[in-house]
């Protein structure tokens, strides 16, 4: 199956090994999220986003609008 929207807030410990995988699942034109990628606390998820602009249109959220929202955490927006 392939999906037109996937949301991985899953392991923070290995996703940057297999991110590649998720984003294979989407339909041409599908978007993925995954979370937690400019979070100080997990620094090996920032190579998704090293990796994924090489290859697709990507977009990090990392600002937040209001105070308690966490986005310096940082939201990866890739579109297949």
């Amino acid at each position: 199956n392939k999906f037109d929207l996937i949301i991985s807030d899953a392991d923070h410990v290995s996703s940057h090994k297999w991110w590649q995988k998720t984003v294979d699942l989407l339909n041409d034109g599908g978007i993925a999220f995954f979370h937690d990628v400019t979070n100080n606390d997990f620094p090996n998820l920032s190579n998704i986003i090293t990796q994924s602009e090489k290859k697709y249109k990507i977009k990090v959220f990392n600002k937040s609008s209001v105070s308690g929202e966490r986005c310096e955490r940082g939201l990866l927006m890739i579109m297949k």
